[in-house]
């Protein structure tokens, strides 16, 4: 009796095992030729907030070894191995490559608009597609996403996120790599108080300023642009210097005074009245003074 309840036992373990070896592995990002066991493999699960998620990429990452974000389902382990940079250098994708996580749903850049699982094959196909110039060819070179969300968000519904996104990619059947990076939304700078006008006049004509890059905090260095100012229209463009992706024009717009007295790059006259600019908001602050530009 016992011998037989042994030979039930071994039979249960094997067949436990063989369904294991079924599950199909798929992977998504810049796999590593590192070998295996510099691999350390993470589940959003593990972690209380988005933040500490954020902060232990970093840490595996700036350690020398490879971050592994994995999910699993029945009879699939998807492993993404994320894009992170520990010197991360001037990088600013356009809006359409970004999904704000908030109030556990994915939502449009910074917006209250949320993402439908059903427009993901469409946002995918045409807003995760990057290109490396600004001319775009008939192929992209790689689709890519942000996934952002601010420290103190939780991370249920994250990893539903990816499962969808990773589904929808493999429906494209494509050999380009999908690569998915994880940031902090930047907290916003605390509202100015209010000042009186600024007597200062724009200045006009052509200038070298710097964009400060509000999203890294000052931990990368500023970057050079070409301002030319013609009364109150502004085009800020990149120098020989400049190594940002995009093309050589990077903004064109109107410079208005806020409410709050600061100087701001807009598109809109009605973006006097904003209640939130500078930071990452879409608002640039300028300062002539310093000749310096806040970027997002």
């Amino acid at each position: 009796m016992k011998l037989s309840f042994v030979k039930y036992l071994i039979l249960v373990l094997l067949l436990t095992s063989c369904e294991e070896d079924k599950k199909t592995i798929k992977n998504y990002g810049y796999l590593k030729s590192e070998p295996q066991n510099l691999n350390v493999a993470l589940k959003l699960s593990e972690f209380k907030n988005f933040g500490l998620f954020i902060d232990r990429i970093s840490e595996i990452t700036c350690n020398d070894s490879i971050p592994k974000v994995v999910i699993e389902d029945k009879n699939l382990i998807k492993n993404i191995y994320p894009v992170y940079d520990c010197n991360p250098a001037p990088f600013n994708p356009k809006s359409k490559h970004y999904v704000t996580f908030r109030n556990g749903n994915a939502h449009r850049f910074r917006s209250e608009k949320e993402i439908n699982i059903d427009s993901l094959d469409y946002i995918l196909k045409n807003d995760f597609a990057y290109y490396h110039t600004s001319n775009k060819s008939e192929n992209p070179d790689v689709y890519y996403t942000i996934i952002e969300s601010e420290r103190s968000e939780k991370t249920n519904g994250i990893e539903n996120l990816l499962f969808n996104i990773t589904n929808e990619f493999d429906e494209l059947n494509s050999k380009l790599n999908l690569n998915i990076s994880f940031w902090n939304i930047p907290p916003l700078p605390p509202p100015p108080p209010p000042q009186e006008k600024s007597e200062q006049k724009i200045p006009q004509g052509i200038f070298i300023y710097e964009l400060y890059f509000a999203e890294f905090s000052g931990r990368i260095t500023n970057s050079e642009c070409k301002v030319i100012i013609d009364e109150n229209k502004i085009t800020v463009e990149q120098t020989e210097n400049t190594n940002l992706t995009g093309g050589k024009e990077i903004f064109k717009g109107l410079i208005l005074m806020h409410k709050s007295g600061k100087w701001i790059l807009a598109d809109d006259e009605n973006d006097v009245n904003a209640d939130e600019i500078g930071g990452c908001t879409d608002i640039p602050i300028i300062e002539f003074d310093k000749k310096l530009i806040e970027w997002c």
